[in-house]
């Protein structure tokens, strides 16, 4: 074999050794790199509250290069995937010993508070804001016949589903104990017959009936409201192009929140300290997140939207009225006058009823 074809057989071998290495060192660096993305999302004990995984901290601390400083400052940045089990000590307990984990990274936000300031004016980053489609009329069990001024309060593991991704729909409201207004107060006519035939006892049916007279009209009452309200909506609101696109400010935000993220990551924060491979982990999983978030806010929109329509359209003006009423201050925003009358007279309906429903809980009756 002449020398020419010896050494291009010599090149050639070289070659796919060479290449067969860089191939095993990619690989290599790869499982590494998941191996870290399942260590910085892994949970965190922190006393009797839910678990904290070191993305949650990145994420509620913004999800900046503060943030990283600030973190690596505490020590809590992760320098390989085996260092995960140190969290239980550096960032678990001195979580637990701030209090818990809002007072942690409130405690930490303060120390960069005019960079967050803005952020933090617009929401926490754990509970996005998103428009609520309850699927009753409900009256918080707690009432003390007043006004109902805010959103019924939306439980923490919907948010998180909402938060995370995993929902599409909009946040449902209500806790467990309140009041269903309709199934409350909804006993008639018919309700009575079956009742007799089902061998039940007529006569104390016949008397909560008799008892919820006042009850029912002033759930007639709420419901004018609600339909009024519902009126205002579309007169106002539904068609016109502006009021609905501020509905969406809250996907932009987060489409922004992307694209502020993107630039973070190509700037390679920290990519010369021990734990830039955590850091550039955090910031892809904030890119992740801050994406689907920005997808869940445009559908949660639309998704209510469908909902008040669908509503209005099968006959159910005043449920489709009432989602208008927990959404109000999204729907008017600054433009409260247009609704205001409907809406005092939405309040005032919840609550005279709420103040009834509460004297028949106290007779017995409910």
């Amino acid at each position: 074999m002449d020398p020419i074809t010896l050494a291009l057989l010599a090149t050639l071998a070289v070659a796919a050794a060479t290449g067969g290495t860089v191939a095993t060192v990619r690989a290599r660096r790869q499982t590494r790199r998941e191996a870290m993305r399942a260590a910085v999302r892994a949970p965190v004990p922190i006393g009797h509250e839910s678990p904290i995984s070191l993305f949650d901290v990145f994420w509620d601390l913004g999800a900046s290069d503060l943030a990283l400083t600030m973190m690596a400052h505490r020590g809590v940045l992760l320098e390989r995937p085996e260092d995960k089990a140190k969290l239980v000590h550096t960032l678990g307990e001195e979580v637990v010993r701030s209090g818990g984990r809002a007072a942690y990274v409130a405690e930490q936000l303060e120390a960069i508070e005019e960079v967050f300031r803005k952020q933090r004016s617009a929401g926490t980053r754990a509970l996005p804001p998103a428009l609520a489609a309850p699927d009753r009329k409900m009256l918080p069990a707690a009432s003390d016949a007043v006004a109902y001024a805010n959103e019924t309060p939306v439980g923490l593991a919907k948010r998180d589903a909402w938060r995370s991704g995993g929902q599409v729909g909009p946040l449902d409201g209500g806790g467990s104990d309140d009041i269903d207004i309709d199934a409350a107060v909804g006993t008639d006519g018919q309700a009575l017959l079956r009742i007799l035939f089902a061998g039940g006892s007529m006569v104390s049916e016949a008397r909560r009936w008799f008892a919820m007279r006042q009850a029912r009209t002033l759930r007639d009452q709420l419901d004018g409201a609600l339909t009024k309200l519902h009126a205002d909506f579309v007169a106002h609101v539904r068609h016109d192009a502006a009021a609905l696109g501020n509905l969406h400010d809250s996907g932009r935000r987060w489409e922004a929140e992307v694209t502020r993220l993107e630039a973070l990551h190509q700037a390679d924060a920290g990519q010369d300290a021990a734990w830039a491979v955590c850091a550039e982990v955090l910031i892809e999983e904030s890119m992740t997140l801050a994406r689907a978030l920005a997808v869940q806010a445009h559908a949660n929109v639309q998704h209510t939207l469908a909902r008040i329509d669908e509503l209005a359209a099968s006959g159910q003006v005043a449920m489709a009225g009432y989602l208008v009423y927990v959404n109000r201050y999204a729907f008017f925003a600054g433009r409260t006058a247009l609704a205001e009358a409907s809406i005092v007279e939405v309040e005032s309906a919840l609550g005279r009823l709420g103040t009834e429903l509460q004297r028949l809980r106290r007779d017995g009756v409910l």
